[in-house]
């Protein structure tokens, strides 16, 4: 008969298991290992990723190099002008300004607003 309940071995295996504590038991192993397999995954997954990511900034940045120079000419002359233009009596000398006493520069520029 179609939609009545088989009243052979597998309701019989139904019934002892709904009234088994064991089955209880393991089933809720079973889901906590699959979880627990889960996070383990995740964690495993997220550590490889970033350890692609430092490999890769360490490839493309490595520590230690020292960086190329490319603007000291142009801010050489910048300072050099701007210190002529501050000190006009220093430029017409052709004394450029000593990087040394940036600060006082600085200081003398920031003086005179």
């Amino acid at each position: 008969m179609i939609g009545t309940a088989p009243s052979g071995s597998l309701e019989t295996e139904i019934q002892t298991r709904l009234a088994s504590n064991e089955w209880d038991v393991m089933m809720a192993q079973r889901v906590l290992s699959a979880r627990k397999m889960q996070k383990r995954k995740i964690l495993l997954a997220a550590a490889i990723a970033l350890m692609f990511v430092t490999s890769a900034l360490w490839l493309f940045y490595p520590a230690g190099t020292q960086t190329i120079a490319v603007h000291d000419d142009l801010i050489t002359r910048q300072i050099n002008g701007t210190y002529a233009s501050v000190f006009p009596e220093a430029g017409s000398n052709g004394n450029t300004a000593p990087l040394a006493e940036l600060d006082s520069i600085v200081d003398a520029a920031l003086a005179r607003r």
